[in-house]
């Protein structure tokens, strides 16, 4: 009975090990935060870094969405706010962090809710968007368990959210 009971839990052993190391599976690493009631993620391949918000610089003349710019150590970088672009209600939050997206030497900052976490998850576990006439849909790129996930190379190179348009 107990050689038994051992054949056995060896046998899953190889079968859980044989699993793990065939999954070919993709896996993306999410950084979320809070957005009003919401959960969103942004794939961490186009975060910068997140920061708490101190002090933003308010820019005369600008589109309602850009709420002003940071200094970044030397660095000045546009915040917008997010849950103006997703047409998200949010009630005035005391955490407000900025969440840099970048690529080359392109940023922009995103003024979003506290960070919630970093997380893995398969790129084929997400569902795609149920389709709004909201303009957020165009920045959604799906949904992964309660996580709303964002496009990061659309938001960061939309020419809607540029001042003069050019990149």
């Amino acid at each position: 009975m107990r050689r038994d009971v051992s054949a056995v839990l060896e046998s899953r052993a190889q079968v859980l090990a044989s699993k793990r190391g065939a999954s070919s599976e993709k896996l993306e690493e999410l950084i979320t935060f809070r957005l009003g009631r919401e959960t969103y993620g942004v794939s961490s391949d186009w975060v910068g870094e997140v920061f708490p918000v101190k002090e933003i610089a308010e820019l005369p003349g600008v589109p309602g969405f850009i709420v002003g710019v940071v200094n970044l150590r030397g660095r000045i970088i546009s915040v917008n706010d997010l849950a103006l672009i997703l047409d998200v209600p949010v009630e005035t939050e005391s955490d407000r962090f900025v969440l840099v997206l970048s690529f080359d030497s392109m940023e922009m900052g995103l003024l979003v809710g506290s960070p919630v976490d970093v997380m893995t998850v398969p790129s084929d576990s997400m569902i795609p968007p149920i389709p709004s006439s909201s303009g957020a849909m165009d920045y959604i790129s799906g949904i992964s368990g309660d996580v709303i996930v964002l496009n990061g190379a659309k938001i960061l190179f939309d020419k809607k959210l540029s001042v003069d348009g050019e990149l």
